[in-house]
């Protein structure tokens, strides 16, 4: 049946075969033995038709394989050849029924019946009836060379070709396989190319040597064969051998199994670029009658916007201490409120005086440590003035080194016991008074190779609730570490040597400071000043944390400040007869962006009539890892603030109070005045005067160790004065409510109530462009705008470009469709390559098997179809309802099915295209 004549092969210069002849038999076992190297598995894919580089000719049932084509050779050898590999070579992601019928699907149009009956019998055979449903991943050495034998016998071929079949087993199941084999040969010539002569010569019918010296045949013509099995033929065998669509599309639902975190990633990015085609074309068709609907029903109001033409997203930048010429300048001009000019320093004094920064008492046989006190108390330190009563009498005037002794009861008892007197005040004033007392700070820093003392006479001692220093001397920090100490200070961040020390001057007030901040605040002389109530990060000893500061120190910045001057637009409004209502937006305070519809608290803020369930909103809301998720669960009776929910329900400001149903208008941030319709939703009984409303407002943000926004609220309680006739949730006050409230109720900094912008109310009779014209023409510097007119022309641009944009967001998408199933189809083909190679020793042809990733790729795109057409559904009903209830109107809603089915093309288009370029690609390569 076959014949080798004339066959040469060589390596380079090592020649394995010259002029080698043999005429091999129809049926039984040919052995082809010799060492690794040797010619074996080269002389099988020359049978084979895999290797056509030799000279010589190789006939079978005397067709020379050198005259065939491609498909030819494809058809020769899935007919007429079996291989067995020693690495098995399965379908390892497929069960064990799939890979035996592997080669017998190519070639039969025989029925499932007939197919059932072909797998049993191979399946009896082999002793693998079990296995069928298992995947061959899951089998053993043993048992995937059985199955590799049926699958080679599937067919029916007139040759089997074993390349080293027992290689990867062990010596037991070698054998087995060597009997398999002994007993198939009736029926099919074996050809086995193996270095296991001992286990071939108990089979084999013919035996090769190969060996560099010579090829040496041994005929064993007297063995016997067994007895011929009949096993079912393949009747309905096809000319051309083809793969059915039912074997692709299985084989390509295991492999997508098999990878199938990279599938659900691939489907997911597939679906979503699906989604943005569809929701383009959604969008495009209907966006615009749907928004036109929303706006018709929510645009309301008349106001004016007053903004820098200059926007910037900062609203200051090189904040320094102002010099204390103009410091003096100021408090001269408002000496009716200011007592005094101080100074404090901002830096950490533990770290400073890292080796030493201690305060005793040196005046006594042994040290006295008072490790209440160091350097900060002297920064801290109060003025005599604020106190009337001292132990042994009150002092007016003090040296620099002579100070009064602030002492909290402990300490003091503390101080008394060492003194081996009695533990109280007066004790310890009198004993002030008879003895000199003297204290000692100590201070050194290594690292700057800086050591100091500094002796200091008690003059007086005064009960405290923090241990710290009185001074009559307005700046005497300033004298001790300057003068005495004689460490350099400046007035800005940028330090030239790191012992400088910033400082900051302070006013100090007779009465609240918030007088004198909102007349400041006012005063166009000082719009290049920012005036800050002191707090605990300034004066930790005077200060509680997290707590409005109860002291009466302003500090005084100088800044390059991007916000627009107060006293413009008061100027503005003075001279326009009727209009008084506006607001100012800052980062912290209340914010407007009257062209996108948001209007709300610039942070979260949360009102209640019940003290507990505000705090509970706060702890809530401080779970909150992403400052981006402004809405919590919300316990009944507690209404949010945020310009992010404004319009949709959540709480605003407002300064007009034109529609006063009961009570009057707020006189002082301790009350307010709300609208009916917060009243309604916080009381049941519909009755707000003179009920507490207790406000919780965010007064600082900070990033902590694990990069998490964490923010700090303050609690304020205020009595409700009066309600006005409006549906939604307002709260009402003066105009500059949004400024002083945040500042000296909640404990913002003015750095974060910089004023960005202010609204100006008008009424309803009132055009607001006459009046933009007017204000322009007086501040250049300014934008006046009104929301109504820039939401319209906005919209309109919108609408115009809308469809342009969408389609090119169609075309981007697409092309990220491209780009990912590129990417997976190319992984696949390069992963596949030992599957590839299968194949093709199989018998089955190049379109088969790209025909494979095609189905796979297709699959992917029907799979990613069905979910972007849920998704396209879902995101365009939840617009619909979100663009209804957040803007308070109802939107009938309708879906297009002509995106469905656009998008259905483009999951089979693009899987298709992208699929057949990176294949023809592949193919190049191989």
């Amino acid at each position: 049946m076959i014949e080798i004549k004339r066959f040469t092969k060589a390596f380079k210069d090592r020649v394995l075969f010259k002029d080698f002849s043999l005429s091999l038999p129809k049926n039984g076992v040919v052995a082809l033995v010799g060492q690794s190297g040797c010619g074996k598995t080269t002389l099988l894919n020359s049978i084979a038709g895999l290797d056509f580089d030799y000279d010589g000719e190789i006939t079978i049932d005397d067709i020379n394989l050198k005259g065939l084509n491609e498909d030819e050779l494809m058809d020769y050898r899935i007919h007429n050849i079996g291989y067995i590999f020693q690495n098995f070579n399965l379908l390892n992601l497929d069960d064990v029924k799939t890979n035996i019928l592997l080669p017998f699907e190519s070639t039969s149009n025989a029925s499932d019946l007939i197919k059932e009956r072909k797998v049993d019998e191979l399946a009896k055979l082999l002793g693998i009836s079990k296995l069928l449903k298992q995947n061959v991943n899951k089998l053993s050495g043993g048992e995937k060379q059985r199955v590799a034998i049926a699958r080679a016998m599937c067919n029916s071929p007139k040759v089997i070709l074993c390349d080293e079949p027992t290689g990867a087993l062990d010596e037991f199941n070698g054998e087995q396989i060597f009997n398999i084999l002994k007993d198939i040969s009736s029926k099919s010539l074996i050809i086995i190319a193996t270095h296991d002569l001992e286990g071939v010569k108990k089979i084999a019918d013919k035996i090769v040597y190969l060996n560099e010296e010579e090829i040496k045949v041994i005929d064993y013509k007297n063995r016997r064969h067994n007895e011929e099995r009949n096993l079912l033929q393949n009747n309905n065998q096809v000319a051309k051998a083809s793969l059915p669509a039912r074997f692709k599309l299985k084989h390509s639902f295991q492999k997508i199994k098999a990878k199938k975190y990279r599938s659900l990633l691939t489907n997911i990015m597939l679906s979503f670029s699906l989604t943005g085609i569809g929701l383009s074309m959604i969008l495009s068709s209907s966006l615009s009658n749907k928004i036109k609907e929303a706006f018709s029903s929510i645009i309301n109001g008349n106001q004016i916007v007053m903004s820098l033409k200059q926007d910037n997203q900062n609203t200051f930048s090189n904040a320094y201490s102002a010099p204390l010429s103009k410091v003096n300048e100021i408090a001269n001009k408002y000496s009716y409120y200011i007592e005094g000019v101080g100074a404090t320093y901002l830096l950490n004094f533990e770290d400073f005086f890292k080796d030493s920064n201690e305060v005793y008492v040196s005046s006594t046989a042994y040290k006295i440590p008072l490790p209440s006190l160091s350097t900060r108390s002297i920064n801290d330190f109060r003025w005599t003035s604020d106190e009337s009563v001292m132990y042994p009498y009150n002092v007016s005037n003090l040296n620099d080194d002579q100070v009064v002794l602030g002492l909290t009861y402990q300490d003091m008892t503390n101080l008394c016991f060492k003194l081996q007197i009695l533990r109280n005040f007066i004790s310890l004033g009198q004993y002030i008074k008879d003895h000199d007392l003297f204290l000692t700070l100590h201070i050194q820093n290594d690292d700057w190779q800086y050591e100091d003392e500094q002796l200091f006479e008690v003059k007086a001692v005064i009960e405290t609730s923090k241990s710290i220093f009185y001074h009559s001397n307005h700046l005497w920090n300033q004298e001790v570490f300057e003068k005495m100490m004689m460490i350099p200070s400046d007035d800005d961040y940028e330090h030239f040597f790191p012992w400088e020390m910033l400082k900051v001057h302070y006013f100090k007030t007779y009465d609240d400071p918030s007088v004198l901040l909102d007349a400041l605040f006012y005063d166009e002389e000082y719009q290049d000043y920012v005036f800050e109530r002191t707090n605990y990060s300034y004066h930790p000893n005077l200060c509680q944390i997290n707590e409005v500061c109860l002291e009466k120190r302003i500090l005084i910045y100088l800044a390059d400040k991007n916000c627009i001057n107060p006293g413009h637009l008061n100027h503005l409004l003075s001279e326009e007869s009727g209009i008084e209502n506006y607001y100012f937006i800052s980062d912290f305070g209340y914010a407007s962006y009257g062209a996108n519809l948001l209007s709300g608290f610039a942070k979260n803020l949360y009102v209640s009539l019940d003290e507990n369930k505000v705090l509970e909103a706060v702890d809530a809301d401080e779970q909150l890892i992403d400052e981006n998720n402004i809405e919590i669960s919300l316990p009944d009776g507690v209404i949010q603030g945020n310009f992010m929910n404004g319009i949709s329900g959540g709480l605003r400001f407002s300064s007009k109070i034109d529609k006063l149903i009961a009570g009057r208008e707020a006189r002082n941030n301790n009350e307010i005045v709300v609208s009916k319709g917060l009243v309604s939703l916080l009381d049941d009984e519909n009755i707000g005067i003179g009920k507490y409303l207790y406000i919780a407002g965010e007064n600082n943000e900070f990033i902590d160790e694990d990069a998490r926004i964490n923010r700090e609220y303050k609690v304020e309680k205020v009595v409700i004065v009066g309600v006005n006739d409006e549906e939604d949730n307002f709260l009402y006050h003066n105009q500059l409510w949004t400024i002083s409230f945040f500042r000296d109720k909640l404990g913002v900094s003015s750095f974060y109530l910089l004023p960005k912008s202010a609204i100006i109310e008008l009424d309803n009779d009132v055009d607001p462009n006459i009046l933009i014209q007017r204000f322009e023409k007086k501040y250049h510097q300014y934008n006046f705008t009104s929301p109504i007119n820039e939401l319209a022309g906005s919209i309109n641009s919108t609408l115009e470009y809308a469809n342009v944009i969408l389609i090119a967001f169609s075309v981007l998408a697409s092309l990220i469709s491209i780009m990912l199933l590129g990417t997976i189809v190319l992984l696949n083909v390069l992963e596949s390559k030992d599957e590839i190679n299968l194949f093709r020793v199989i018998g089955i042809k190049k379109k088969d098997i790209n025909s494979m990733f095609l189905y796979q790729s297709l699959l992917q795109g029907l799979i990613a179809f069905v979910v972007a057409s849920i998704e396209i559904v879902l995101v365009d009903f939840v617009i619909s309802k979100a663009l209804g209830e957040s803007m308070h109107v109802a939107i009938g809603y309708s879906f297009n099915f002509v995106p469905i089915l656009v998008i259905l093309a483009f999951a089979i288009v693009i899987p298709l295209l992208t699929t057949l370029f990176i294949v023809r690609i592949s193919e190049k390569k191989r």
